[in-house]
C-alpha cells in the first residue's frame, strides 16, 4: 500500500469518526443501520452477528440522529410480535431500546429511548416466565424485582423519570439486561422449556398458580 493510499484511508476514517462522536466506534454496517441506509437484521442466538448480544453496548453521544433507528427498531418489533427490543438485537451496539409499555392492558405505546439506566429497584423479587426474540422457541422462569425506577433520554434527547411496576418493570429490565450483555437465560432458574409450555405457565402465574 502506498504512502499516499495509507493517508487518504486515514482521513477518511477520521472523517468517519467525527460523523459518529469522537467516543463512540461504529463499523460502517453499523452507522449504516443507525442512520437508516440498511435494513436492520433481528440478530439470533448462532447468527453471524451473535457475538454482539454479549457486549455492552456504547453509550449514546448528544447530537447523534436516530429518527431513523427509533422507526425500524419498532417495525422489526412489532413484526416480530415482540414488545421489546434492545439495540444489540438488531445489530447496532448503542445504549437504545424500544419498549411496548402497557402492552398487557388496552393502550399499549411503544416509547424509544436512549442512555436508560435503574437507578433504583425493589428489594423484593417475583418469578418472571420470559422468552426472547434473540433466543426463538425457548423460554424460562427468571426472578425480577418488583419494581424499578428508570431514567432515560427521549428520542429528541429529553431526560425523562418513570417508576415501573409489574409487567413494565420486568420488561424494563429484561431490555436494560440486553445492553449489557446479558440475556434471560443467566438468570433462569431451572430448565429452558418449549415457547408454548413457558406461555402456559406463564398464564398459570397470573392466575395465581405458583411457579415452578
Amino acid at each position: 500500500m502506498s504512502l499516499r493510499r495509507t493517508a487518504m484511508l486515514g482521513l477518511v476514517a477520521g472523517l468517519s469518526a467525527c460523523a459518529t462522536g469522537p467516543s463512540l466506534r461504529l463499523t460502517p454496517a453499523e452507522l449504516g443501520r443507525v442512520e437508516g441506509r440498511a435494513a436492520l437484521p433481528l440478530v439470533t442466538r448462532g447468527s453471524a452477528e451473535a457475538a454482539g448480544l454479549r457486549r455492552r453496548a456504547q453509550e449514546v453521544p448528544p447530537g447523534l440522529r436516530l429518527e431513523a433507528l427509533a422507526a425500524s427498531m419498532e417495525r422489526v418489533m412489532r413484526a416480530a410480535e415482540g414488545v421489546g427490543l434492545a439495540g444489540p438485537q438488531v445489530g447496532v451496539p448503542l445504549r437504545v431500546a424500544v419498549l411496548l409499555l402497557g402492552y398487557r392492558g388496552p393502550h399499549p405505546r411503544a416509547v424509544f429511548v436512549r442512555n436508560p439506566a435503574i437507578v433504583e429497584r425493589a428489594d423484593e423479587t417475583v418469578p418472571s416466565y420470559e422468552g426472547c426474540l434473540s433466543l426463538p422457541g425457548v423460554g424460562g422462569l427468571v426472578r425480577r424485582n418488583r419494581w424499578v425506577r428508570v431514567r432515560y433520554l427521549e428520542l429528541s434527547g429529553r431526560e425523562q423519570e418513570t417508576r415501573a411496576e409489574g409487567a413494565d418493570a420486568i420488561l424494563w429490565q429484561h431490555e436494560l439486561d440486553h445492553l449489557d450483555g446479558i440475556l434471560y437465560v443467566d438468570r433462569l432458574q431451572g430448565e429452558l422449556m418449549p415457547l408454548e409450555e413457558m406461555r402456559r405457565r406463564r398464564k398459570a402465574l397470573e392466575q395465581g398458580a405458583p411457579a415452578r
